[in-house]
């Protein structure tokens, strides 16, 4: 079954897998149909798989089942046999497969109090969230602590981080630590980095500190990927509700549940 979960996560790598080892000798008369190719492709390595469990089926047959059996078997022989296949070039897609992508999180309360947004049921047992998350946590404050977010060696890093820091004085520099902060990252990890433009709350007061901050992060995007969580928040604000009338900083389940799931779509685009 493994195989023909192949066709559904990996059609292309299958199909070109398939054609490498001539596997499927008559493909080419369904070369205008492409999914029906992909699926006799995955279909014949299917046969492989459960022919040797169909002869010892039939083996404990009665005599009228082992009738049927025989010639089902023949077929499959005929149809398997042609070539002598080393299925080892199979092991680095099933290995590509049930590797553990790890994505670790550099925030503030937001995070922290949404256990990650709920991304590790969001993405599935293929992935590890490592949330590092600290409330009240500034862009600043995590350049004091930067050596915590690498155990375990991420492959994704998301930086959400920002409310904390429009709340600091006049004289703070958020674009110049947001930049040290990503340098040091990059000092450290090869990791794909995602930033974000944090939403802009209830509290009005904090707009346009917010706003200024997320323009700076907005200019970054030809070098990271961005998740624009200000925009999202404002295309949904006059049909959700998505703070709670006794606090405008942090969202409700459902704030935090559009988070989680813009936050799911950015890592699965950026690690195929």
């Amino acid at each position: 079954m493994k195989v023909l979960a192949f066709l559904l996560r990996k059609p292309d790598q299958l199909e070109s897998l398939c054609r490498e080892k001539s596997i499927f000798l008559k493909a080419n008369r369904f070369k205008q149909n492409r999914p029906l190719t992909i699926f006799l492709h995955a279909f014949t390595l299917f046969l492989f798989h459960v022919r040797c469990d169909l002869i010892t089926f039939a083996l404990r047959q009665t005599n009228t089942m082992r009738i049927f059996f025989i010639p089902v078997l023949f077929l499959l022989n005929c149809y398997t046999s042609k070539d002598n296949v080393d299925k080892s070039f199979l092991i680095p897609l099933m290995k590509s497969n049930t590797q553990t992508i790890q994505v670790n999180i550099i925030g503030d309360s937001l995070s922290e109090r949404s256990k990650a947004f709920g991304l590790q049921n969001k993405l599935g047992v293929n992935y590890k969230v490592n949330d590092f998350s600290i409330s009240g946590k500034t862009v600043y404050d995590w350049l004091f602590d930067i050596s915590r977010p690498f155990n375990p060696v991420p492959d994704l890093i998301i930086i959400e981080l920002g409310t904390n820091d429009v709340m600091m004085g006049a004289n703070y520099d958020f674009a110049f630590n947001l930049n040290r902060l990503i340098e040091e990252i990059k000092l450290r990890s090869s990791a794909k980095i995602i930033l974000t433009a944090i939403p802009l709350t209830d509290d009005f007061g904090l707009h346009e500190r917010i706003k200024i901050n997320n323009a700076y992060v907005r200019s970054l995007s030809n070098l990271y990927t961005i998740t624009d969580l200000e925009k999202v928040f404002e295309d949904n604000r006059s049909n959700l509700r998505l703070y709670p009338s006794y606090d405008p900083i942090h969202p409700n389940p459902v704030g935090y549940e559009l988070i989680g799931e813009i936050y799911k779509k950015e890592i699965l685009l950026n690690v195929r």
